[in-house]
């Protein structure tokens, strides 16, 4: 902190200074430093010039000096998979929400949550994000890194699928390194393999949970048609003389696409 005589006495050839905590210091020039202060050095502060045939009257000023805020940010998770919400909670500078100024998106408030994503299904990234909490006009900054683990995107294949009732099919699920089948909507496990044979009774929706190698998940599903098969029966005479043609008829008639 700097204190300087803003109207100097002319002919003086000493400035003694007084304060707080008994603090004095005499310069031959009209200012002075003092170094390192702190909350405790708030007060007043005096000015006396002295020298040859000089009479001058003490000055003073009042000095509030105000504390640098200890900031402190925390999150609620430091490790998290691509696409999942953090919340940032930042200390230090008071509960008004403008005391706070996120470095990364320039926006304010003590808490904010943030979705960091990554794009890179090959390795691991650090997010950092840094706080700003300024009171009364002083400011520091904190930090926290967030470790994003890498996505993946869960498939099925084949892409549609159809059978006749009482027929099954295979669906195949990639993308990760372990799997859960569940039927609709329910949360019991049908299988932990790769591929599974189905063989519904009605139209079903299959769903996946692919994971990868960091535990990080991700879901998809596949709906499999069932079509009802045809009731045919053939009518016709069952007893011709040879030569002679006969009739046969498929019913229901025109129930089925084709007939052969």
């Amino acid at each position: 902190m700097i204190l300087t005589c803003t109207n100097p006495v002319n002919g003086a050839t000493a400035y003694n200074w007084s304060g707080p905590n008994g603090w004095t210091a005499t310069t031959t020039v009209p200012t002075v430093s003092i170094p390192n202060v702190t909350a405790a050095n708030s007060g007043q502060y005096n000015l006396l010039p002295t020298g040859p045939g000089i009479s001058a009257s003490a000055s003073h000023i009042d000095v509030t000096i105000s504390a640098i805020p200890n900031i402190t940010v925390t999150a609620n998770h430091d490790t998290v998979c691509s696409g999942t919400s953090v919340t940032l909670t930042a200390n230090g500078a008071g509960a008004v929400a403008s005391n706070y100024r996120w470095s990364n998106d320039n926006t304010t408030g003590r808490i904010r949550t943030h979705t960091p994503t990554t794009t890179s299904e090959l390795g691991v990234i650090c997010v950092p994000y840094e706080v700003v909490g300024t009171t009364n006009g002083c400011s520091a900054s904190a930090s926290c890194t967030i470790v994003v683990l890498p996505t993946l995107t869960a498939s099925i294949t084949p892409a549609s699928v159809a059978v006749c009732k009482g027929d099954s099919t295979v669906l195949h699920a990639s993308g990760g390194i372990s799997y859960q089948w569940r039927q609709g909507s329910a949360t019991v496990t049908i299988s932990e393999e790769d591929s599974i044979i189905v063989s519904p009774q009605s139209t079903t929706t299959y769903r996946v949970i692919a994971t990868n190698e960091y535990g990080c998940t991700n879901s998809t599903s596949r709906s499999v048609t069932v079509r009802n098969v045809p009731n045919v029966s053939i009518s016709g005479a069952n007893r011709v003389c040879e030569g002679d043609s006969v009739q046969l008829t498929a019913s229901p008639n025109g129930s089925a696409n084709s007939y052969s």
